[in-house]
């Protein structure tokens, strides 16, 4: 009945956790406190029977049934915090980002998704920005006290 138990489970989470982004990892805890985790994307397959939990990665993980505490599908933390722009407005032509709401003596520090500080822009006085500087990507911006997510 367990066995059951824990494949419908498998079945039910790996089901959800095609809808998740590709940050995800499956986290098998094991009842002496280690946990294991796989990057889904890495998982090629898995195999239960009523003895074991098979992970098959460039490796293949084992696991005893009875050894396992609990079996759950994780978001993996970019470092990044939330990111919001619930005050600022912005549109986009080009290579000319408009922020409504800030100001040109407004200080502007651009970060890499990994949290690398890029650099620093200046608004003009209609609040427009230059982004020809920038490579392809996305970025988060500072205005102030608040943060804008933007791609280019």
């Amino acid at each position: 009945m367990r066995e059951k138990r824990l494949l419908s489970l498998i079945a039910a989470s790996a089901f959800g956790a095609l809808t998740m982004n590709a940050q995800t990892n499956l986290a098998v805890q094991l009842k002496n406190g280690a946990t294991q985790k796989f990057d889904i994307s890495s998982i090629n397959k898995m195999l239960v029977s009523s003895q074991s939990l098979a992970v098959y990665t460039t490796d293949v993980n084992s696991f005893t049934t009875s050894d396992i505490q609990s079996l759950k599908f994780v978001q993996v933390s970019t470092g990044i915090s939330a990111v919001n722009g619930n005050e600022l407005s912005v549109n986009r032509q080009g290579d000319q980002l408009t922020i409504a709401g800030i100001k040109s003596d407004d200080k502007i520090s651009v970060y890499s998704v990994n949290g690398q500080a890029v650099g620093h822009l200046q608004a003009t006085e209609e609040g427009t920005l230059n982004l020809s500087g920038l490579s392809r990507g996305v970025y988060i911006m500072k205005v102030n006290n608040q943060t804008i997510k933007i791609s280019k």
